[in-house]
Formats: structure tokens, sequence, C-alpha cells
């Protein structure tokens, strides 16, 4: 085990230098695998549109909820519109906010490693992890919530095991548990679903005071938590608060979350175990590291409260992640953070290689031109890897001036009148490319069966308030086909190359 010394004035540039490893990996993989990267078109996602869109007008002074409707966090959106003022009308910066966001987790994941192995050793390691995990099915196209609060789902492990070799603990102390209640608070606002590895190490910090009779320390725990919980919550309380919408907040986040959205018809438990499974299968490399770091964790001698309490981290994310009833293929990535321990046996046991092969004898100086020889070499092949891997690969093949989306943008940007309405289905992205910010609540059709919704959309259609509409469901609605007319019809494909989709471009007769 190797700890940094506290007294080293040096910490501070090795950190540094440490993050700014970190930033080239996440850039390198990023780059290759995520869609919002410049390297792609656009990242054509419905989702990331739709927080796009709502980022957007959430800096244009629309209040989130209250005058436009999406059913994430408020927070996400907060980040997307930072996204936005760097770049109006691409994803660059939600390609730079996702390159933070994982440099953040890799470092994170680093410190973790520091209590364990060399720095060396994990260097060399964080590459492939990243690699495996921006390659992965459930990365999806890149930009989701999952991707974005991976550091936050991954903070608790990290405290665990701290706690654990540091002192002997298996519960922080309560400026880290202050600290992790914050985590959770931003989590609770972005997509509270993935709170599931902040309930399991409550559970488990519960169970191990009772059985220690310490109902004081339970109290000063949950304190701590809750203060840090309340630090990130506050300010989104005031936010809705000033402009008389936090019944708006509650019933769209909260109540239509939790009521409206699950769609399980059947057996919830059995559900459960079919997705988990579907997610496992599919996301074949994320497992294998997960399995390595079950292994890594029974077989270590670490004692067995340490073994239980990061059990019940892994058992309460999974059950949490689907649970609810509602299970899309980027759920999975809910589970990534689990993958570090198998991460960090590797690098323990190719550490034990480098000693065997008499490595560590080399003198500090050859050590660090070896390490960073092969740094370089593991970040190349990693990023051949990610891209030979990754399911959006093919996208980038494609120039935007081709694609449907700026034919449309290229007609609607002519018109005095650029008023624009998304029309039968979730954000296509029209809105982010033409700049458009929409007017009504609803501004697309989510996936909630919401009236109110429906009603909205169907009444501007009636009345022609805009004076284009973007929609593949075109054919056969007598609403369209009686208020507006097909300006252009593009074939292309949604999302993955292999899903045809007709894009209409109609204009209001």
């Amino acid at each position: 085990m190797m700890l940094a010394s506290e007294k080293d004035p040096r910490r501070s540039v090795r950190r540094g230098l440490r993050f700014l490893y970190c930033l080239a990996i996440a850039a390198v993989m990023l780059g290759l695998c995520s869609r919002s990267s410049p390297l792609y078109p656009l990242n054509d996602w419905v989702d990331t549109n739709c927080f796009f869109t709502v980022g957007k007008a959430m800096f244009n002074g629309r209040v989130v909820y209250r005058d436009i409707y999406e059913q994430k966090g408020v927070l996400l959106y907060f980040l997307y519109g930072l996204s936005w003022l760097i770049s109006h009308t691409d994803y660059l910066g939600v390609y730079l906010l996702e390159c933070l966001c994982m440099a953040g987790f890799l470092y994170l994941t680093w410190r973790t490693a520091d209590l364990l192995v060399s720095p060396g050793a994990y260097a060399l390691v964080l590459p492939g992890l990243a690699a495996v995990l921006c390659s992965s099915y459930a990365f999806y196209l890149g930009g989701s919530v999952e991707q974005l609060g991976l550091a936050l789902l991954y903070l608790p492990l990290h405290c665990m095991i701290q706690s654990y070799v540091t002192d002997g603990a298996y519960v922080p102390s309560r400026g880290r548990i202050f600290v992790l209640g914050a985590a959770a608070g931003c989590l609770l606002w972005m997509k509270f679903t993935l709170l599931g590895v902040y309930i399991g190490y409550m559970l488990f910090v519960l169970a191990l005071q009772l059985c220690r009779r310490d109902p004081a320390g339970l109290w000063r725990a949950a304190g701590a938590f809750l203060l840090g919980l309340l630090a990130v919550t506050a300010p989104w309380l005031v936010y809705f608060g000033v402009n008389h919408a936090l019944k708006d907040a509650f019933v769209s986040y909260f109540y239509n979350n939790v009521v409206l959205y699950p769609q399980l018809e059947g057996n919830r438990l059995a559900f459960l175990w079919t997705n988990l499974r579907h997610g496992l299968l599919w996301n074949a490399r994320m497992t294998l590291l997960m399995g390595i770091g079950v292994l890594g964790i029974l077989l270590s001698k670490s004692k067995w409260p340490f073994k239980l309490g990061m059990g019940c981290l892994y058992v309460c994310t999974v059950i949490f992640l689907y649970i609810g009833g509602a299970a899309y293929d980027y759920y999975a990535f809910g589970m990534a953070a689990l993958c570090v321990p198998g991460a960090l046996t590797i690098a323990w046991l190719g550490e034990q290689g480098f000693r065997h092969l008499g490595l560590a004898r080399r003198s500090a100086r050859t050590r660090r031109t070896v390490t960073a020889l092969l740094c370089a070499v593991f970040l190349a092949g990693g990023g051949l890897f990610a891209r030979r891997h990754s399911v959006n690969s093919f996208y980038t093949a494609y120039a935007r001036e081709d694609m449907w989306y700026s034919r449309f943008a290229e007609i609607i940007t002519a018109s005095e009148d650029q008023s624009l309405l998304n029309y039968g289905f979730l954000d296509l992205g029209e809105y982010t490319v033409t700049g458009y910010v929409p007017q009504g609540k609803f501004f697309c059709v989510l996936n909630l069966d919401l009236p109110e919704m429906r009603q909205e959309i169907e009444d501007s259609v009636r009345q022609r308030k805009t004076k284009y509409i973007v929609s593949i469901a075109y054919e056969g609605d007598p609403l369209l086909t009686e208020n507006y007319d097909v300006v252009e019809a593009i074939d292309s494909f949604y999302e993955f190359e292999n899903v045809p989709m007709r894009y209409y471009l109609l204009e209001r007769k």
C-alpha cells in the first residue's frame, strides 16, 4: 500500500498532472465514442436533445416544470444550459462537460487506488477502464445522466474503501458523510432512481450502528448526511419558491415519475431480473470487470463487515436501477461505477507481475520513463479498442451538412418566421440545430401519459401556432394533413443505422 505524504510539497503538482492525464483519457475515449464529440455530426439521441432544449430554455428565462416540461431533474438542465452557453447549435459544450465529468470520475478512482497499489500500476489500467465503459452498449449515444453522474455514483465506494483502509472504520468521518450527502443531493436533482448506492450505504451504516448499540453515532451520521443533502437542495427550493413553481416541481418531477412513468406489467421482481440479465449480457466487458471486482473483494483479507458493506452497495445499486418499473438499454450504465473494484484488482495483479519481473528494483527515473511510455501505448490501444467496439463509430462517416436536420434547418432559418414544433415524438434535434427556443410548455411528446401534454400539442397544430413542424408521424395523421403541408421528406435512420426513419418538415397552410 502506498500513500502520498501529506508533507510532500510536490503533491499538488502530481495531482494536477494526474488530472490532466485523466482528462486526456476522457477526451480520447469520449471523442471516439460519444456523439456529442466534434468527430460526430450531432448527438441525435432524443434524450440529450430534450435536455439541451430545456437547458437552453432555462437560460432564456423559462422556469423548469412551470414553463417548460421534461421529467428529469433541474440540476441536469442547468448543466446542459451551461453547455448551451459554450455552443448554441451543437454539442461542443456537452462534450466538454462529459470530459470533465469522466475525468473527475477517473481521478477519484485513482485516489482510491493510492490506498491499494502503486500509482504507476493503476495509471496503466485507467485507459482500459475508460475504453470498456465508453465503448459499452449501455453508454449509448453519450450525454446520459448515468454518464455525467458517474463520479457521484462511485463516491460511496471510494468512501467505504478509504474509511476501511486508512483507519479500519466502516463509517466515514462526519466531513466525508457531509460530502456524501451533498453528492446524493446532486443525484436527487438529476435522476433520483440512481440513489440506490447511497441508500445501500445508509442501510449499512444503520445496521452497523445498531449492532454497535451506538445511537449517538447513528444520529451524528444521519445529521451530517442530511445537512449535505440540504445544502444542495436548498438553492433549488429557493429557485422554485421564488418562481412560484414548488407544486409544479413536486408534481412534474416526483409524482409523475413515480406514478405515471413506470411501464411495469406483471411481477416486479421478474421485471428486475429480466432487465438486469439483459443489461449484464449486452455489456459483457462491464460484467466481466464487475465479476473480477466481486472476486477481488471476496478473496481479499478484508474483514467481513467491509465485504458485507460493499455487497450492500452493489445490491442496492442494481435494485434501484430497475425496481421502479421502467427499463431502457442505457440504464445499465448506472452499474458502471461497480467496475472500478475490478480495475483495482487488475492493477494489483499487474503490480505483482512487475515485481516478479524485477521492475520495482530499477531506479525511480527508469520506472517513471517506462510507466510513461506504457501509459502512452495503453492510451493509444484503449482508443483503438473503444473505436472498434463502440456502437456509435459508424456515425463519424456522416457529414453534418448532409443530414436531414441540417437540410431542414436551412429552410427554417431562411424564413422570417422560424417558429417550430416537434410533433408526435421525443425531441428529434431540430430545436438544437436551428437555435429555436420552443414557446409552449410541452415542446415534444414524452414517455408519459399526460392528457394536458397531448391537448396542448394538438391545439398548437389545430391553431397553426408555429410556421413549421418537424415530425416522423405525418402519414395517416389527419390533424397534420388538415393544417400543414409537407415541405420536404427525407429518409434517414433513428439513432442506430439499422432503424430506418422518414423525417418530415411541414409548413402551415
